[in-house]
């Protein structure tokens, strides 16, 4: 476990791949993204050819970043709030490249489980747990 930005400034880049990563990232928060051209030749975000949003959207963000860190048969859980599902426009195409490139990251009921959790980090909200 190391302290700091996670997406602009990742620590584990010794430890890479990794065969399993379980993770609960902050929700909605804001980031650089789209607002800093470099970011998008990062090989953890260039492959979608797009960057999620800068203003309280690097969730998807978060999941390319996980993503890049998997070995070839690793396996992810991580916690989302439900609008990475279901957001439009750079969101919406990070999603499409998921799916299109085989990832199994989506909202199919037998690979998202949903749970309503009343005092996970004392607030009541929904979240997905995407596989």
């Amino acid at each position: 476990i190391a302290h700091g930005d996670t997406l602009t400034d990742p620590k584990h880049w010794d430890d890479e791949p990794f065969d399993a990563i379980v993770s609960n990232p902050p929700y909605s928060i804001s980031w650089e993204g789209d607002s800093n051209p470099i970011l998008i030749n990062n090989s953890r975000f260039s492959p979608a050819g797009v960057l999620a949003p800068k203003k309280k959207k690097a969730d998807l963000a978060f999941i390319m970043h996980i993503l890049s860190w998997l070995s070839t048969s690793g396996v992810a859980a991580v916690m989302r709030f439900p609008g990475t599902l279901y957001r439009s426009g750079a969101e919406q195409k990070i999603r499409k490249y998921l799916i299109d490139n085989n990832y199994k990251v989506t909202a199919r009921q037998e690979r998202c489980l949903k749970k309503i959790c009343k005092n996970f980090l004392k607030e009541n909200i929904d979240f997905y747990i995407i596989l």
